[in-house]
Protein backbone atom coordinates (compact mmCIF):
# COMPACT_ATOMS: atom_id res chain seq x y z
CA UNK A 1 0.00 0.00 0.00
CA UNK A 2 1.34 3.40 -0.92
CA UNK A 3 0.99 6.81 0.64
CA UNK A 4 -2.41 7.42 -0.92
CA UNK A 5 -3.79 4.22 0.57
CA UNK A 6 -2.42 5.35 3.90
CA UNK A 7 -4.16 8.71 3.54
CA UNK A 8 -7.45 6.95 2.83
CA UNK A 9 -6.91 4.66 5.81
CA UNK A 10 -6.17 7.55 8.16
CA UNK A 11 -9.16 9.50 6.86
CA UNK A 12 -11.44 6.50 7.38
CA UNK A 13 -10.01 5.92 10.85
CA UNK A 14 -10.42 9.54 11.99
CA UNK A 15 -13.90 9.75 10.45
CA UNK A 16 -15.07 6.66 12.35
CA UNK A 17 -13.43 7.73 15.64
CA UNK A 18 -15.10 11.12 15.24
CA UNK A 19 -18.51 9.45 14.82
CA UNK A 20 -18.17 6.70 17.45
CA UNK A 21 -16.04 8.42 20.09
CA UNK A 22 -16.45 12.20 19.79
CA UNK A 23 -14.93 12.75 23.25
CA UNK A 24 -11.53 11.69 21.89
CA UNK A 25 -11.29 14.92 19.90
CA UNK A 26 -10.70 13.59 16.37
CA UNK A 27 -12.09 15.74 13.58
CA UNK A 28 -12.23 15.52 9.81
CA UNK A 29 -14.37 17.84 7.75
CA UNK A 30 -17.34 16.18 6.01
CA UNK A 31 -16.22 18.00 2.86
CA UNK A 32 -12.89 16.13 2.97
CA UNK A 33 -14.72 12.79 3.27
CA UNK A 34 -16.91 13.68 0.27
CA UNK A 35 -13.94 14.85 -1.80
CA UNK A 36 -11.91 11.72 -1.07
CA UNK A 37 -14.93 9.51 -1.79
CA UNK A 38 -15.57 11.25 -5.10
CA UNK A 39 -11.89 10.98 -6.04
CA UNK A 40 -12.03 7.24 -5.31
CA UNK A 41 -15.15 6.90 -7.48
CA UNK A 42 -13.42 8.83 -10.26
CA UNK A 43 -10.47 6.44 -10.07
CA UNK A 44 -12.81 3.48 -10.53
CA UNK A 45 -14.57 5.09 -13.51
CA UNK A 46 -11.26 5.90 -15.20
CA UNK A 47 -10.00 2.39 -14.52
CA UNK A 48 -13.11 0.77 -15.98
CA UNK A 49 -12.89 2.93 -19.11
CA UNK A 50 -9.25 1.95 -19.69
CA UNK A 51 -9.39 -1.76 -18.82
CA UNK A 52 -8.45 -3.06 -22.26
CA UNK A 53 -5.50 -0.67 -22.59
CA UNK A 54 -4.21 -1.50 -19.12
CA UNK A 55 -4.55 -5.25 -19.72
CA UNK A 56 -2.41 -4.95 -22.83
CA UNK A 57 0.30 -2.85 -21.16
CA UNK A 58 0.34 -4.27 -17.61
CA UNK A 59 -1.48 -7.62 -17.54
CA UNK A 60 -0.55 -8.45 -13.90
CA UNK A 61 -1.22 -5.03 -12.37
CA UNK A 62 -4.79 -4.32 -13.38
CA UNK A 63 -6.99 -2.90 -10.64
CA UNK A 64 -4.15 -3.11 -8.11
CA UNK A 65 -4.10 0.61 -7.40
CA UNK A 66 -7.85 0.79 -6.89
CA UNK A 67 -7.78 -2.25 -4.62
CA UNK A 68 -5.07 -0.77 -2.41
CA UNK A 69 -6.91 2.56 -2.17
CA UNK A 70 -10.14 0.81 -1.27
CA UNK A 71 -8.51 -1.55 1.23
CA UNK A 72 -6.74 1.37 2.92
CA UNK A 73 -10.07 3.11 3.46
CA UNK A 74 -11.85 -0.08 4.54
CA UNK A 75 -9.17 -1.02 7.08
CA UNK A 76 -9.16 2.52 8.44
CA UNK A 77 -12.92 2.41 8.91
CA UNK A 78 -12.77 -1.04 10.54
CA UNK A 79 -10.00 -0.01 12.94
CA UNK A 80 -11.82 3.24 13.70
CA UNK A 81 -14.95 1.34 14.71
CA UNK A 82 -13.13 -0.90 17.16
CA UNK A 83 -12.40 0.17 20.71
CA UNK A 84 -8.85 -1.18 20.54
CA UNK A 85 -7.49 2.32 19.90
CA UNK A 86 -9.61 4.00 22.57
CA UNK A 87 -7.74 5.88 25.24
CA UNK A 88 -8.08 4.43 28.73
CA UNK A 89 -10.20 6.45 31.11
CA UNK A 90 -8.14 8.50 33.52
CA UNK A 91 -9.62 8.97 36.98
Amino acid sequence: MGASGLVLGLTGFVWMRMRHAPWEGYYVSPLIVVLIGSALCTLFVVDISHVSEMNALYPHQTHMTQATHLMGGVFGIILGKTSWFARPWST
